[in-house]
């Protein structure tokens, strides 16, 4: 069984202590590295830090690798919230209160560790929520899917466009994007889709509900230019309001992300990655997006509904409920503070 012993930051650096019974294992992260010592447990982590000693530096990817997945193994032989608290206090530098939460981030980790919701499940699945979406706002704002199933046609179908996207739909980010390429990629593609199928999303989350979303792989249309994918604007709804945009670009080179309030208007604040320091043009539909995503958030108390602008209006993304698993980091915190305020959340009785 592994425990938390406690967590040190160095030169900007955190460290995370793990012991597996009697013997103590250091689990490092970020390139660090501590030897072995067996350390008190400590909710004072000043105090905790203070009784660390002697780290040197690791290099090389197959050691900082190594160490992430020690990491990970390390979260997994604690109880949720233990987990949950020292991934906190490494991305946001404060103790948490998930019995009592009152950041946006400590709600977002409070619903995690309570949720038993099968409407998380449905709008989740990548597959089930276009129905979900055209039952709510109609289909016109859902990308047509070419194919779902549980596994890859044994080649290329003909019918298939030049240029797609295939996804899991029990999972976030696992993506392939086609440009003329499928027939090339099909062994690969087919290689990836049954990797994605075999795997969990990562324990250590605890994002639950990705889990229990029965497994398939779909295709859908390629929108905007080929490398040029359109603008994807991520709406943070609480109770069907409207608390704030998040606009990200250059996702693969020079990530900038840019939040908005409801009037568009950037905010001097950011969450995780730096702004772009200039405004981008009020979205050609943004009176329609908002319409769709008032719609899609109502009679939940907190989600973010993700849109694309395309030239001939709104087309739906995804729906999230754990924006950054809770381990966003937002500059400056008063705005976790803010978000945290507007979300009316109750914990299970």
């Amino acid at each position: 069984m592994i425990s938390l012993i406690g967590t040190r930051q160095v030169d900007g650096r955190v460290m995370a202590y793990a012991s597996r019974e009697s013997a103590t294992a250091i689990v490092v992260r970020d390139g660090l590295f501590s030897d072995n010592h067996n350390f008190p447990v400590h909710r004072d982590l000043d105090a905790t830090r203070a009784s660390l000693y002697r780290p040197c530096r690791v290099r090389g990817k197959a050691m900082r690798d190594a160490v992430a997945r020690l990491y990970r193994l390390a979260l997994r032989g604690m109880p949720p919230s233990a987990s949950e608290a020292v991934q906190h206090v490494r991305k946001h530098r404060r103790l948490p209160d998930f019995g009592h939460p009152v950041t946006f981030n400590e709600k977002v980790v409070a619903r995690k560790l309570s949720e038993r919701s099968a409407t998380f499940v449905e709008c989740a699945d990548k597959v089930a929520v276009k129905e979900h979406v055209a039952r709510i706002v109609g289909d016109k704002y859902v990308i047509p899917t070419i194919w779902h199933g549980v596994e890859l046609p044994a080649s290329l179908p003909a019918s298939w466009p030049d240029r797609f996207v295939v996804k899991a739909n029990h999972a976030s980010g696992w993506n392939a994007f086609v440009s003329g390429d499928g027939a090339e990629r099909w062994a690969q593609l087919r290689s990836d889709t049954a990797m994605w199928m075999r795997q969990n999303w990562p324990h250590h989350l605890h994002e639950r509900w990705y889990n229990r979303i029965p497994r398939q792989i779909l295709a859908e249309e390629m929108i905007g230019e080929p490398g040029h994918p359109p603008p994807d604007y991520k709406f943070f709804m609480f109770d069907g309001e409207v608390a704030m945009i998040q606009l990200d670009l250059d996702r693969f080179s020079g990530h900038r992300r840019d939040l908005y309030d409801p009037s568009w208007r950037r905010m001097n604040a950011t969450l995780l990655y730096p702004g772009s320091g200039s405004d981008s043009p009020r979205p050609a539909h943004f009176d329609q997006m908002l319409d769709v995503a008032r719609a899609l958030g109502r009679g939940l108390d907190f989600v973010r509904v993700d849109l694309y602008d395309t030239p001939t209006g709104p087309l739906f993304g995804e729906m999230t409920f754990a924006p950054e698993s809770g381990l966003g980091r937002f500059t400056p915190p008063s705005l976790d503070h803010e978000l945290g305020a507007r979300w009316r959340f109750s914990l299970p009785a």
